[in-house]
């Protein structure tokens, strides 16, 4: 597709979709020295001395002046697309599918089990002061560790992006409806000693969404990356799951039942074309 349009006609053209007063250093920028009128709603442009000059909101010029360039038949560019929001897409498409027939054991919340789980959740305790400050960044920004991890970002790889942001919504829509299904209370709830590191989430505990997230991502990409980088995926989905216990948010069981579920989740996601065609798309930025 190609076309030609004047220095004078693109000026021009911003200046009318702008629907903005032409300036006195605009003027001197094009050439055209417009006669301005004042009326009560402020200053308006006229036609001035340029026959080729387009009133404001206008396609043509009223006096026998040329269209404008259009661009007609284009398509929004998949890749254009803000990555959370595409990804709505394909959590759409999911949401369709008989993802709910998924299988998940709920938890086991006898007392000596939690007993027992409290307790490893008190010995993970002594990792809070080297963790602590990872985990308080993961909380305002959960995805910077795959960023740094994957050296991308939206911007660079917004194909890659819309995989990682739909592993993070689908994660969240299938977490979500299991935790109001079981609705375990949270750790402090049981053993407020425990003290988490900051106010525990307003939602169930069991299955941790992190770990479930987490290993979604890892799924997504797997296809796309080298062993070397499927092995980091995996670590670094690991490793923000357990952040989760020793900040005292989880309990270990949480973090299992997210990366079970993690599996069953994926295939149903490769079942749906829209996912399948930015999995597709996505192997390009990979190269």
């Amino acid at each position: 597709m190609r076309f030609h349009v004047s220095r004078r006609q693109a000026v021009a053209g911003a200046i009318a979709i702008a629907a903005a007063p032409v300036t006195k250093a605009a003027a001197q920028f094009t050439g055209v020295a417009p006669n301005f009128e004042k009326d009560n709603m402020g200053v308006r442009a006229g036609t001035g001395g340029d026959a080729s000059a387009l009133p404001m909101g206008s396609l043509s010029n009223p006096s026998g002046g040329r269209l404008q360039t259009m661009v007609i038949g284009r398509k929004y560019p998949r890749a254009a697309w803000a990555p959370e929001l595409y990804a709505q897409t394909v959590l759409a498409e999911f949401a369709a599918s008989d993802w709910q027939s998924i299988k998940v054991d709920g938890p086991n919340d006898n007392e000596p089990e939690l007993r027992e789980e409290i307790g490893q959740l008190l010995d993970l305790n002594k990792l809070r002061a080297e963790r602590s400050a990872e985990i308080m960044l993961q909380l305002d920004n959960p995805l910077g560790y795959w960023s740094d991890l994957l050296s991308s970002s939206p911007a660079t790889a917004p194909l890659t992006w819309t995989l990682i942001a739909t592993a993070v919504a689908v994660g969240q829509l299938v977490s979500m409806h299991f935790k109001e299904k079981f609705g375990r209370p949270r750790p402090a709830m049981v053993y407020p000693a425990l003290m988490p590191l900051a106010p525990t989430p307003r939602h169930p505990s069991y299955p941790s969404s992190h770990a479930l997230q987490g290993h979604l991502i890892h799924q997504c990409l797997t296809p796309l990356a080298t062993e070397p980088t499927k092995a980091a995926l995996l670590a670094l989905a690991r490793r923000v799951a357990a952040n989760r216990e020793i900040a005292g948010f989880h309990f270990p069981s949480d973090t299992a039942a997210g990366e079970r579920l993690a599996g069953p989740v994926y295939q149903k996601l490769v079942g749906g074309p829209i996912f399948n065609t930015v999995l597709t798309a996505a192997n390009a930025e990979w190269k």
